[in-house]
């Protein structure tokens, strides 16, 4: 219907850089000025803002950390 649901401050605040870390309201930050919500064994969505993109993937990967890898290398990387 067109409703937007959250403000655009939240949103801005919940998709900053952290001032910890890579995390903040629930989202990690990541390459490409990326920020992602992670699942359970790697189940993932991903926004590239400055790249017009969203990445989803559903895994059951216990090495999320070399799967990310490979999608910034083989995907972000091409867009």
């Amino acid at each position: 219907n067109g409703k937007q649901i959250l403000s655009e401050k939240w949103i801005e605040e919940s998709t900053k850089a952290a001032d910890v870390g890579y995390y903040g309201y629930l989202f990690w930050r990541g390459e490409y000025n990326s920020f992602r919500a992670d699942g359970k064994y790697s189940q993932i969505s991903m926004i590239l803002p400055k790249k017009n993109a969203v990445v989803s993937f559903v895994s059951e990967c216990r090495r999320g950390d070399e799967l990310l890898k490979t999608v910034y290398e083989l995907v972000c990387a091409k867009l």
